[in-house]
């Protein structure tokens, strides 16, 4: 572990983890197997403590770091969550091509997660040049999330939580393929009680729609209001205070977990709006 740190600090954390790889290339066949086995625990240090300082930066807001610390890596699962990021800053041109990369640097066991992810960022530009959200996905489009969604990945949980959202359904949790224990899916005309209570609906723009916990929302109100936003059990996770006035809210949550909230803008005598919002990352 010592080398190990003394690597990571003198050539970086993916120069360290190229140098460990190297090594197989010099020794007999006898010790390869149990250096790779060995090479394997560092690869999984490294990528904690990749992991470590990424949420250290997102936990004090420095944006500007996590970004280069992304750019830099060579995990697959970071270049992912880079894409995002551009996605949130609405450069889907570089949040493609990022997807796109990423795909190439994926690991074997990776790599169908990886194409789904571009897929799955398509769509979501997709509607976001648009002028779109989830609930307006064609035909083509949700097909291509229930095919997502019937392979235990990240990005098919992201599909689930998709397919939840728009038409109600209820899923299981670790995923299930569809074949012989096809999960039951059920269709609900009226997605949600919540759905139904839109009341000025004019006034308010929540967007985009989904998001990585960054996101604005357009408002107008006669008097001070609040936005609240609860998770699936019904337990507020963020609020935030509405001026009076026409007014732009900034929201920069990126400790929300990926999952479908629900969303409402209320003032101290009456709720004017409530929704559905979908986090994705």
């Amino acid at each position: 572990m010592i080398i190990l740190c003394i690597m990571v600090w003198f050539y970086g954390i993916n120069h360290a983890n190229h140098l460990c790889k190297s090594v197989v290339q010099t020794i007999g066949v006898s010790k390869r197997a149990k250096l790779e086995s060995k090479i394997d625990l560092i690869e999984a240090r490294l990528k904690q403590i990749n992991d470590y300082k990424i949420n250290y930066y997102i936990e004090n807001n420095d944006e500007t770091s996590v970004v280069n610390l992304l750019e830099s890596s060579d995990f697959y699962e970071d270049k992912k969550t880079l894409a995002n990021i551009y996605m949130s800053k609405s450069d889907y041109s570089t949040a493609l091509q990022i997807a796109e990369d990423a795909v190439e640097i994926a690991q074997s066991s990776q790599v169908e997660e990886a194409e789904n992810f571009v897929k799955l960022l398509n769509i979501r530009i997709d509607l976001a040049q648009n002028e779109k959200t989830i609930f307006d996905i064609n035909t083509q489009q949700e097909q291509a999330l229930r095919d997502m969604a019937s392979v235990e990945t990240p990005t098919g949980t992201e599909a689930l939580i998709i397919l939840e959202a728009v038409y109600g359904e209820e899923f299981e949790y670790p995923i299930l393929k569809f074949g012989n224990q096809a999960r039951s899916m059920s269709f609900n005309d009226n997605i949600s009680g919540i759905d139904s209570q839109n009341f000025n609906s004019g006034m308010f723009n929540i967007y985009p729609n989904p998001n990585d916990g960054k996101m604005y929302l357009d408002y107008e109100l006669e008097t001070d209001g609040i936005l609240l936003i609860y998770d699936k059990t019904g337990r507020i996770v963020s609020e935030y205070k509405l001026t009076s006035g026409k007014n732009k809210l900034s929201v920069n949550n990126l400790k929300l977990e990926s999952g479908a909230y629900t969303y409402r803008i209320a003032t101290s005598t009456e709720n004017l709006k409530e929704g559905k919002l979908v986090i994705i990352k």
